[in-house]
C-alpha cells in the first residue's frame, strides 16, 4: 500500500504514453473499426529523418542551455539574497513572478516587444533569453527553500578558516544543494523544451524547434504521424527529466 500512490502516478502517465504510441502504428484506424486494418512504423521513419533530426537534436540543446543559465542566474540571485541579504533585491523576486501571475499573452507581447528594441527578435539568442525568463520563477522558488534550509552556518565556518568565495560555492553551497540543482534544470529543460507560443512570437518563425513543428501537427487530419511526433516529443521530456533526477542519487547529497 506504501507504494500505491506511486504506482497510480506512474500509470496515469504511462498509459496515455502508450496510447499515443499505438495511435502511431495504426494506419486508417477509423472510429467504427475494432482493430486497426493496417499497422506501419513508416511514421517513425519520417521523424528519423536527418531534416527532423537536426531540429529534435538543436532543441535538445537550446533547452538544455537555457535550463543551466537560468539555473545559474537564479543561483547567484538567491545567493545574493541570503547570503550577502541584500534586502533591496527581493522587489526582483517579486517581479520574476510575473510570468506565473499575469496571462501568458500579455507577457510575451510585451517581451516580445523589449527584445526587438535589441534587434533579438527571431535571433536564437531572443528565444533563449526569453525561455529563461519563463523558467525563472521555478527555479528562484525552489533554490530559494532549499537555501533557507541549509542557511548559512556551514559557509560562515568556512570562512572562519579563511575560505575562498570560490570554495563557499563549489565547495559547500553547491554540493549541499546539488539535488535541487538538477532538480531544477531538469524542470526548466521541461518547459523550455515545451515552449510553442513563445518561441513563435519571439523567434517569429524564423527560429524552428521541435514544439513548433509538433504542435501545428494537431489540427492536422494526420493522426497517426501527429502521435508519432508526439510520442517522441513526450519521451524526449521522459529521458532527459530522468538522465538529469538520476545525476543527483549519491548518498552524500543533502538537498
Amino acid at each position: 500500500m506504501k507504494n500505491a500512490p506511486i504506482k497510480i502516478i506512474c500509470f496515469i502517465i504511462i498509459v496515455p504514453i502508450l496510447i499515443l504510441f499505438l495511435y502511431s502504428i495504426f494506419i486508417n484506424y477509423n472510429y467504427d473499426d475494432i482493430l486497426p486494418k493496417v499497422v506501419s512504423f513508416k511514421n517513425y521513419r519520417t521523424i528519423f529523418n536527418i531534416t527532423y533530426l537536426k531540429l529534435l537534436f538543436s532543441s535538445i540543446l537550446m533547452s538544455l542551455i537555457v535550463a543551466v543559465l537560468s539555473v545559474a542566474i537564479s543561483y547567484l540571485f538567491v545567493r545574493a539574497i541570503v547570503v550577502y541579504n541584500l534586502n533591496n533585491l527581493k522587489i526582483f523576486r517579486l517581479f520574476s513572478m510575473i510570468p506565473l501571475l499575469v496571462p501568458a499573452y500579455s507577457y510575451i507581447m510585451g517581451l516580445s516587444m523589449a527584445l526587438n528594441i535589441f534587434n533579438l527578435n527571431n535571433t536564437y539568442v531572443g528565444v533563449i533569453i526569453s525561455h529563461i525568463i519563463v523558467t525563472l520563477p521555478y527555479n528562484i522558488f525552489s533554490i530559494f527553500n532549499s537555501y533557507q534550509i541549509i542557511g548559512t552556518d556551514y559557509e560562515m565556518l568556512a570562512k572562519s578558516y579563511n575560505a575562498s568565495e570560490k570554495d563557499l560555492i563549489l565547495d559547500i553551497s553547491l554540493p549541499m544543494m546539488k539535488k535541487t540543482i538538477f532538480t531544477t534544470i531538469a524542470i526548466s529543460f521541461v518547459i523550455s523544451f515545451s515552449q510553442y507560443f513563445l518561441t513563435l512570437v519571439v523567434g517569429g518563425g524564423m527560429v524552428k524547434t521541435y514544439a513548433t513543428y509538433v504542435f501545428p501537427l494537431i489540427q492536422g487530419n494526420n493522426r497517426s504521424l501527429t502521435a508519432s511526433f508526439s510520442f517522441i516529443f513526450c519521451l524526449i521530456n521522459i529521458l532527459i527529466y530522468t538522465i538529469l533526477i538520476n545525476l543527483n542519487n549519491k548518498k552524500s547529497d543533502v538537498l
